[in-house]
């Protein structure tokens, strides 16, 4: 702000008559600045770059890799399919034909999905990058503390990228594995209800 206080400083030194109104209207100018900086400071900006974007980009990205396994998983499905009809009726064997050509055009699902999803995960990531930038701008921490959180942030996004593929499958439900209710607790809550 010291900046803005120097030109409105200058000014008034050198048009005195004109100086009085330009002042007062970057004075305003000045507080709003300063009012729209602990406007942005009170919505967090952090907490929405460190939580709420890893999670959805997390969250797009199991959703891929769950469709890639269930694509990749019902292909092979359709693959048994046609080594069955192989050695069945002619006509039962145009039929179950017809039917796995049917599954696999069905499956271009995946890679449109795929694709739409990585756009996503991509504007988010730019909306990300966006709100470092407005953190630098407006809050206590420089570049470094920034580029060093984004870092956690990305090493956060692998874990629960990599803890999705390891679990297989998402069968607990639309959630994360790591954040999925376990079959003991499941259990212990049918065990209290006898």
């Amino acid at each position: 702000m010291t900046v803005v206080q120097t030109v409105i400083d200058g000014m008034c030194e050198s048009m005195p008559a004109v100086g009085a109104t330009i002042r007062d209207e970057l004075q305003d100018l000045a507080g709003y600045i300063r009012a729209t900086k602990a406007e942005i400071m009170t919505l967090k900006p952090d907490e929405i770059a460190d939580e709420h974007l890893p999670k959805a980009t997390g969250e797009l990205d199991a959703i891929v890799e769950a469709t890639e396994r269930a694509t990749h998983n019902i292909m092979e499905a359709a693959e048994q399919i046609e080594g069955i009809a192989a050695g069945t009726d002619p006509a039962i064997s145009v039929a179950l034909i017809n039917v796995t050509t049917t599954i696999y055009e069905a499956c271009s699902f995946q890679d449109i999905t795929g694709q739409r999803v990585s756009k996503v995960v991509s504007a988010l990531k730019e909306i990300e990058a966006k709100v470092d930038a407005l953190i630098v701008a407006f809050g206590d921490e420089d570049d470094a503390s920034v580029a060093e959180r984004r870092e956690r942030r990305e090493r956060e996004r692998e874990r629960r990228r990599q803890e999705a593929v390891d679990a297989g499958d998402l069968r607990e439900g639309p959630q994360m594995p790591s954040d999925a209710v376990s079959q003991n607790d499941i259990d212990a809550l049918f065990s209290n209800l006898d």
